[in-house]
């Protein structure tokens, strides 16, 4: 349930400049606990500045509250190549008992479903492994919020698609709360609980049905519908983000 005190993160009037350059202006952006809020948004658009700005990365102006940690998850994996998937999940988590540190690794192993990889070096991964390493290393970390900076788009349709649901697994588990950033329609339409695009410097709000069309499946009418609608929506931001 959707309430004023399950807010967790709260933006208002919120901007980011880049030296003389204005990135975002007039941002107003609620997240509630639990929630998978999606940011649909052209390259360039400003999307991974809104996430380095609300995560702390890079300053911003206007009013930023944050009731919860946060963690990040970027396009790349990020894993130390010399360090094995098992000691990448722990890295985050040096404060605690090595024993705590094995718990916590094969609790998030377990979770991506790579316990046979845990000595694993990332070059002995695949691309869909070594993310899902990326995001059991933040998960480690137990953040609250978590931003992903449109984490599956290195990845090729497969795996893309695999690690999807996934996601949408895993957030259901955990409710965990998600700021997740793309530049895909359709990746959009299937993970949103509430769906933003990012255009003219700001977010505006799309409305409709979310459950209805994710249940009716990437191949049914109503999705097809939707994601036509988004996809005019987002060719018009990027004809006019050429301009």
């Amino acid at each position: 349930m959707i309430t004023k005190t399950s807010r967790i993160l709260e933006a208002q009037n919120f901007g980011v400049r880049v030296g003389t350059q204005t990135v975002l202006k007039s941002v107003n952006l609620v997240l509630h606990r639990g929630m998978m809020l999606v940011i649909l948004g052209v390259s360039g658009s400003g999307k991974t500045s809104l996430l380095k700005s609300l995560a702390g990365i890079i300053p911003h102006q206007g009013n930023l509250t944050v009731r919860a940690k946060i963690g990040m998850i970027f396009q790349e994996s990020r894993l130390f190549p010399w360090l094995t998937a098992g000691q990448n999940i722990a890295f985050g988590i040096a404060e605690k008992s090595k024993r705590e540190q094995a718990e916590i690794i094969e609790i998030q192993l377990k979770a991506i479903g790579l316990m046979h990889k845990q000595q694993s070096y990332p070059a002995e991964l695949s691309g869909g492994e070594s993310q899902r390493v990326s995001f059991a290393r933040t998960f480690a970390t137990d953040p609250d919020i978590v931003l992903m900076d449109e984490p599956f788009g290195a990845l090729d349709t497969q795996n893309r698609e695999q690690m999807q649901q996934w996601l949408l697994d895993v957030q259901k588990a955990s409710r965990k709360s998600i700021i997740f950033v793309t530049h895909d329609t359709e990746e959009a339409l299937l993970l949103a609980d509430r769906l933003m695009i990012l255009e003219a410097q700001t977010l505006h709000e799309i409305f409709y049905d979310t459950k209805a069309v994710q249940a009716a499946g990437r191949f049914s009418s109503i999705f097809n519908f939707h994601r036509a609608m988004l996809h005019e929506k987002i060719s018009s931001s990027y004809r006019a983000f050429q301009r």
